[in-house]
């Protein structure tokens, strides 16, 4: 049974490490911008799409541009929207009357899809790739969940150093109690 459990806590932190290893680097760069800044690049084209539209979801179709529609803003002769994806967004303005399109597009890097990364919430988007990283954060905390209760079965199990674990767990626990309280205060 050691042995198995051994194994589950090695593999389930191997999985975990490389999504920790991400939030942690993202984390340094949104506290530290100096360190580590986002550059952005920004590039603007035109386009001509077929006249006469009035829905969002149709235009970004036509555009074949890959992301999350939002910001959505209609008016009677013309369409403004964006399509986000992390690390990119596509500010998009559409005159229905002669189907010119303007597309701003900023790029901020892979610092910037870091940082989007970093902030994505939910679980059902319009992207699909946002749904697939959705799923993949969800077994990363299902996998810290067993990567604690395994490493403490397995902390158990070790007698000779039963007492410097319980010390450490009593100061982590502490820890976390006191960052909870001071984040409410």
């Amino acid at each position: 049974m050691y042995q198995k459990v051994r194994s589950v806590h090695l593999s389930t932190g191997l999985f975990c490490l490389a999504f920790l290893l991400m939030y942690g680097a993202s984390g340094v760069q949104m506290a530290h911008r100096r360190w580590w800044p986002i550059r952005e690049r920004v590039a603007e084209r035109s386009v001509r799409l077929p006249a006469g539209l009035t829905d969002a979801r149709v235009a970004s179709r036509e555009l074949a541009i890959r992301g999350e529609l939002t910001a959505v803003r209609a008016s009677a002769d013309a369409l403004s929207f964006r399509i986000v994806r992390p690390g990119a967004v596509n500010q998009v303005q559409y005159s229905a009357s002669s189907g010119e399109t303007k597309i701003r597009t900023t790029d901020s890097g892979f610092t910037g899809l870091l940082n989007r990364l970093h902030h994505v919430e939910g679980t059902w988007h319009e992207y699909p790739l946002l749904n697939a990283w959705s799923a993949v954060l969800g077994l990363v905390s299902l996998g810290l969940l067993v990567l604690g209760g395994t490493g403490l079965y397995l902390w158990f199990l070790n007698h000779s150093e039963r007492w410097i674990g319980a010390v450490l767990l009593a100061a982590g626990g502490g820890l976390a109690a006191l960052l909870i309280v001071s984040m409410r205060a």
